[in-house]
């Protein structure tokens, strides 16, 4: 009985260790942020969207902004959808995954979709088509758009119709506040 009230003793004191003194020794800038720290309206600005990529020079790039805007707003909206939620695996599509992405899309706007491509092919596009097709046939909307393909990490970035114009608006993906430091203080009145 004293070896079980040990065990105990250690798994409790172990978790709030865990909980109220590391948080103290994380830094500020190792804390979890959300990746959008600025109004969408800076979104759309090539000057702020110039800066961001890291090109601080005030000359003009030989790009067009609007060809500039389009890739930012792109990567945003990518990183937006943080993770794949649905996957395609050795086996391939089936109608089940042609559902689940109809729902997926009603629930999340845009859906991330990674893919095994060797049974299409080894065709990410031919992976995208059979995809959109599945989703069309159990009743998603014949206009799905299709955000991005990324042939190096095997993903697609499926989004209900609409939504490229909502991104050329600058009201996608939505305004997502940066975190007040006085919340993450929170954690340390609690120590002793």
């Amino acid at each position: 009985m004293p070896r079980r009230i040990h065990t105990l003793f250690v798994l409790v004191w172990s978790t709030l260790f865990s909980q109220l003194f590391v948080s103290a020794f994380v830094s500020p800038t190792r804390r979890s942020r959300p990746v959008f720290g600025c109004p969408v309206s800076q979104l759309t600005d090539p000057e702020h969207l110039r800066i961001l990529a890291g090109d601080n020079s005030n000359e003009e790039s030989s790009t067009s902004s609007s060809s500039v805007e389009e890739l930012d707003v792109t990567e945003v909206v990518w990183r937006y959808a943080k993770k794949p939620l649905l996957r395609i695996g050795g086996k391939g599509a089936t109608k089940s995954h042609g559902n689940s992405l109809r729902q997926l899309l009603e629930d999340h706007t845009v859906v991330k979709v990674k893919v095994n491509t060797k049974t299409f092919q080894n065709s990410i596009h031919t992976a995208y088509e059979t995809l959109r097709n599945l989703a069309i046939e159990n009743g998603a909307s014949p206009e799905i758009e299709l955000i991005q393909l990324r042939e190096g990490t095997k993903e697609i970035l499926f989004a209900l119709p609409g939504t490229i114009q909502r991104m050329e608006d600058g009201t996608f993906p939505p305004y997502i506040p940066p975190v007040n430091e006085e919340d993450d203080d929170d954690d340390a009145s609690f120590s002793a």
